[in-house]
C-alpha cells in the first residue's frame, strides 16, 4: 500500500521503520563547509553535542544554529538557536565560528533560512558541501526537505545526532512515540503536496 493512502491511526511499527528509520544515511566522517543544525524541542540532548563533536574533531569549521521558536531552556527563555549557540560555547566551539538563524520556525525555514545566514556570513559561493545535523528520528524527512528548499548548488550531507529517540525506544505512548508519527504523517504531506514521490509501505 502507498503511504498517501494510509491514516494516522493506522500507522503501525511496519511503516514507522520503513518511513522514518530504514535506511537513514550517516555521513558524518565527510568534511563540510558549514553545518546546518536544525532546532526543535531536543537540540540540547543530541544535535549540539553531535555538531560540537563535529567541530572538534576538525569536520566543520563553521555552523548556523538554526531555530526562531522560543522555549523555556536551561538557560532561562530563548530561542532555539540562541540556546544551542550557548551549549555550543559550552562544548568548544569558537563564537566567531557560531552563526545564529533566530527566523526559522519549521524545517522548512531551517533550510531557507539557514542558507540566507550561511550566505551571508561566509559568502554564497563558498558554501557547496552543507553537513546537515538533526535527531535521528528527523533526519529523513529533514533530507528530503534539503534537497527541496536548498539552492541548488549546495550539496546536503546526512550526519544524523543520535541519543534522543532510536528505532527501538520510540513506541512509549508517549511524546517519543507522538514525534516519530508525527515524521510519517509530515511525510505522507510532502506527497499530497506534490513535492515527493509516493512511497511504497
Amino acid at each position: 500500500m502507498k503511504l498517501s493512502r494510509i491514516k494516522d491511526e493506522a500507522i503501525n511499527e511496519e511503516i514507522v521503520q520503513k518511513v522514518v528509520f530504514d535506511k537513514v544515511e550517516d555521513k558524518s566522517g565527510e568534511l563540510g563547509d558549514c553545518m546546518l543544525v536544525l532546532g526543535g524541542m531536543c537540540p540540547l540532548i543530541d544535535r549540539v553535542p553531535k555538531a560540537a563533536e563535529l567541530y572538534n574533531e576538525g569536520f566543520c569549521k563553521f555552523s548556523v544554529f538554526s531555530g526562531g521558536v522560543e522555549w523555556d531552556t536551561v538557560y532561562g527563555r530563548m530561542t532555539e538557536a540562541d540556546s544551542m549557540a550557548r551549549l555550543a560555547f559550552e562544548l568548544g566551539m569558537a563564537k566567531e565560528h557560531v552563526i545564529r538563524d533566530n527566523l526559522a520556525t519549521t524545517t522548512e525555514e531551517n533550510m531557507v533560512c539557514g542558507a540566507f545566514a550561511m550566505g551571508r556570513a561566509l559568502g554564497y559561493e563558498k558554501v557547496k558541501k552543507v553537513l546537515l545535523i538533526t535527531s535521528l528520528y528527523h533526519m529523513k524527512r529533514s533530507k528530503l526537505i534539503a534537497d527541496l528548499y536548498l539552492p541548488p548548488y549546495m550539496e546536503s550531507i546526512c550526519c544524523p545526532a543520535y541519543g534522543y529517540i532510536s528505532a527501538e525506544d520510540w513506541k512509549d505512548g508517549g511524546e517519543k512515540q507522538r514525534k516519530v508519527i508525527r515524521e510519517v504523517s509530515m511525510t505522507r504531506l510532502l506527497i499530497e503536496q506534490g513535492f515527493i514521490d509516493d512511497i511504497e509501505v
